[in-house]
């Protein structure tokens, strides 16, 4: 579809990304995709939203040898 390729054109385009996987929605697709574009990849996530799909990424990423993963601690008052 014009909106994947569009995004796809997008990632090869940069030499960075931010990958947010809080709430899984196919973010597999674009660290694979960074990764044989050569993009250097920040993935973070919620760590009061933590989901089993980050602690997964977190070991492909590993795995790959490739980005960083961010915890963020959302601070509240």
């Amino acid at each position: 579809t014009e909106i994947h390729e569009e995004s796809l054109r997008l990632l090869h385009n940069c030499g960075f990304a931010i990958i947010d996987i809080t709430n899984p929605a196919g973010q597999l697709m674009e660290l694979e995709r960074a990764r044989d574009y050569g993009v250097i990849t920040f993935v973070t996530y919620s760590s009061s939203h933590a989901s089993a799909m980050a602690v997964s990424l977190s070991k492909i990423m590993e795995n790959w040898g490739i980005g960083y993963l961010v915890n963020m601690m959302i601070l509240t008052d």
